[in-house]
């Protein structure tokens, strides 16, 4: 019951669907290199992307993006957003 509840209610499909396709594409960009070193870098690679997606989406939108992504998990004031997602900035950069 409570899988079908999360899938009717949420986001869920779609959050899978781009879990889905961003591991196809660094899955692919791995085979394609066949370069041990992309393996090491690959984790700083897609931090750094999640970090600019941050970034970008504060110019973009007209509300932080973690708010769209988590909205549902967390209850938090306007403040709170900006807060958490310039916090989610810093860890994905350092």
């Amino acid at each position: 019951r409570l899988g079908l509840y999360i899938l009717s209610h949420t986001n869920f499909l779609k959050n899978v669907e781009y879990v889905a396709w961003k591991i196809t594409f660094f899955g692919g960009l791995t085979i394609y290199f066949k370069n041990p070193v992309f393996l090491y870098i690959k984790p700083t690679i897609i931090n750094i992307l999640f970090a600019l997606g941050l970034i970008f989406g504060k110019f973009f939108t007209k509300e932080p993006v973690l708010k769209k992504l988590l909205e549902n998990a967390f209850q938090l004031t306007e403040k709170g957003w900006k807060i958490l997602t310039k916090r989610w900035i810093l860890f994905f950069f350092f």
